[in-house]
Protein backbone atom coordinates (compact mmCIF):
# COMPACT_ATOMS: atom_id res chain seq x y z
CA UNK A 1 0.00 0.00 0.00
CA UNK A 2 1.07 3.58 -0.11
CA UNK A 3 1.04 6.32 -2.68
CA UNK A 4 -1.44 9.13 -2.60
CA UNK A 5 -4.03 9.55 0.13
CA UNK A 6 -6.93 9.80 -2.32
CA UNK A 7 -9.66 7.35 -1.46
CA UNK A 8 -11.07 5.21 -4.25
CA UNK A 9 -13.58 2.38 -4.49
CA UNK A 10 -13.53 -0.62 -6.80
CA UNK A 11 -14.59 -4.21 -7.26
CA UNK A 12 -12.76 -7.19 -8.72
CA UNK A 13 -15.18 -9.16 -10.85
CA UNK A 14 -15.02 -12.47 -12.74
CA UNK A 15 -16.99 -13.87 -15.66
CA UNK A 16 -17.05 -16.98 -17.82
CA UNK A 17 -18.39 -15.30 -20.97
CA UNK A 18 -17.61 -11.59 -20.49
CA UNK A 19 -21.23 -10.48 -20.09
CA UNK A 20 -22.42 -11.51 -16.63
CA UNK A 21 -20.03 -10.44 -13.85
CA UNK A 22 -19.70 -11.67 -10.26
CA UNK A 23 -18.00 -9.69 -7.50
CA UNK A 24 -15.16 -11.57 -5.77
CA UNK A 25 -13.70 -8.54 -3.95
CA UNK A 26 -14.93 -5.06 -3.11
CA UNK A 27 -13.50 -2.04 -1.28
CA UNK A 28 -14.57 1.52 -0.63
CA UNK A 29 -11.34 2.49 1.12
CA UNK A 30 -8.62 2.13 -1.51
CA UNK A 31 -5.75 4.56 -0.88
CA UNK A 32 -4.61 5.03 -4.46
CA UNK A 33 -1.52 2.87 -3.97
CA UNK A 34 -0.68 -0.71 -4.87
CA UNK A 35 -3.10 -3.36 -3.62
CA UNK A 36 -2.66 -7.11 -3.36
CA UNK A 37 -6.11 -8.68 -3.48
CA UNK A 38 -6.81 -12.29 -2.58
CA UNK A 39 -10.13 -14.04 -3.07
CA UNK A 40 -11.47 -17.59 -2.89
CA UNK A 41 -10.69 -19.85 -5.82
CA UNK A 42 -13.31 -19.51 -8.52
CA UNK A 43 -13.72 -20.72 -12.08
CA UNK A 44 -13.73 -17.87 -14.60
CA UNK A 45 -12.28 -16.90 -17.96
CA UNK A 46 -12.22 -13.11 -17.47
CA UNK A 47 -11.18 -10.86 -14.58
CA UNK A 48 -11.73 -7.10 -14.43
CA UNK A 49 -11.35 -4.15 -12.10
CA UNK A 50 -14.63 -2.24 -11.98
CA UNK A 51 -14.19 1.24 -10.53
CA UNK A 52 -17.10 2.47 -8.41
CA UNK A 53 -15.64 5.62 -6.84
CA UNK A 54 -12.61 7.46 -8.13
CA UNK A 55 -10.21 9.41 -5.95
CA UNK A 56 -9.85 12.35 -8.35
CA UNK A 57 -11.84 13.95 -11.14
CA UNK A 58 -9.45 12.41 -13.69
CA UNK A 59 -10.67 8.82 -13.54
CA UNK A 60 -8.77 5.60 -12.93
CA UNK A 61 -5.19 4.61 -13.76
CA UNK A 62 -4.00 1.01 -13.76
CA UNK A 63 -0.27 0.55 -14.16
CA UNK A 64 -0.32 -3.22 -13.71
CA UNK A 65 -3.00 -5.83 -13.33
CA UNK A 66 -1.84 -9.39 -12.69
CA UNK A 67 -3.89 -12.49 -12.07
CA UNK A 68 -2.37 -15.68 -10.69
CA UNK A 69 -3.95 -19.09 -10.51
CA UNK A 70 -4.28 -22.43 -12.21
CA UNK A 71 -5.49 -22.63 -15.81
CA UNK A 72 -8.22 -25.18 -16.37
CA UNK A 73 -8.33 -26.93 -19.73
CA UNK A 74 -7.43 -25.31 -23.03
CA UNK A 75 -7.47 -21.53 -23.31
CA UNK A 76 -8.47 -20.07 -26.68
CA UNK A 77 -7.38 -16.45 -27.18
CA UNK A 78 -9.95 -13.98 -28.46
CA UNK A 79 -9.34 -12.48 -31.90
Amino acid sequence: MGGSLRQSAYQIQVSNEGENWTDVYSTTSGDGGADIVNFDETEARYVRMYGTGRGTMYGYSLWKFKVFGKAAGTVTPLA
